[in-house]
């Protein structure tokens, strides 16, 4: 639910020229805001060189800008305003660009905000079509390893299933794999539930790339056979000891 004091504006799903100096006179009108892009359908260069160009407003009139967009838009976006975040910053005001899943209110009320890992998987997950996916699952993995070893794991797993939704399904095996080596040789209930996840994800990447036998290994081993927590316990006590 949005807080009633941020004052904020929905953008038009088309970034013609015209809807983009638009949104960019919005943009300097007093006090902070946030203008909503989630609606858009492509993120464009030409928006945020628009803002740089032509930001009048003088120091302290717009202390804090938030751009919102769905995390693939972010991804791509986030590049493209970089040089114009430093230019808003010069000029007085503080400018960010959030993903759908933070709380950017939060962020324009003066509080700290955090990331989202979480919500941003959903949003790749519900809402993106698969466009510029080398970008944007990029994006997405750095955002994952900002997490604990356990919790990596599980969304790299999540993540390695996108990928392949999208056809990166040599990308999905490299997250899996990273997925595998997140774990470690920990041997709790939950690890051993995320390794099979990881192992099925791997197998299932590797079998459509060909390697089949590979494939099935993994499939007997994510089926739960060498996988119990006792056998977890000597091949994590043996790798200790080779260690």
């Amino acid at each position: 639910m949005r807080d009633p004091l941020v004052p904020f504006v929905v953008a038009p799903a088309e970034m013609t020229r015209r809807n983009m100096l638009a949104m960019v006179e919005v943009a300097q009108v007093a006090g902070s805001k946030l203008i909503d892009f989630r609606n858009v359908s492509v993120v464009s260069a030409q928006l945020f060189e628009l803002l740089a160009t032509r930001w009048r407003a003088i120091a302290g009139l717009v202390p804090r800008l938030a751009f919102v967009f769905p995390f693939h838009h972010y991804v791509v976006a986030r590049a493209l305003a970089a040089s114009t975040v430093v230019e808003l910053a010069k000029r007085g005001t503080s400018f960010r660009l959030f993903y759908s899943a933070q709380r950017v209110d939060d962020w324009i009320l003066g509080r700290a905000v955090g990331e989202d890992v979480a919500g941003a998987l959903l949003d790749l997950e519900t809402s993106w079509d698969g466009a510029l996916a080398p970008v944007v699952l990029d994006g997405a993995r750095h955002l994952v390893r900002t997490t604990g070893s356990i919790r990596r794991a599980t969304f790299l797993v999540r993540l390695a299933w996108i990928a392949r939704r999208c056809a990166e399904t040599a990308r999905a095996a490299r997250l899996a794999r990273e997925a595998v080596a997140a774990i470690g040789d920990a041997i709790d209930p939950e690890a051993c539930e995320i390794r099979r996840q990881a192992l099925r994800a791997l197998g299932d990447a590797l079998f459509e790339l060909g390697d089949t036998k590979a494939a099935l290994a993994l499939f007997d081993d994510a089926s739960g056979s060498g996988n119990t927590l006792a056998e977890f316990v000597e091949m994590a006590v043996a790798a200790r000891a080779r260690g």
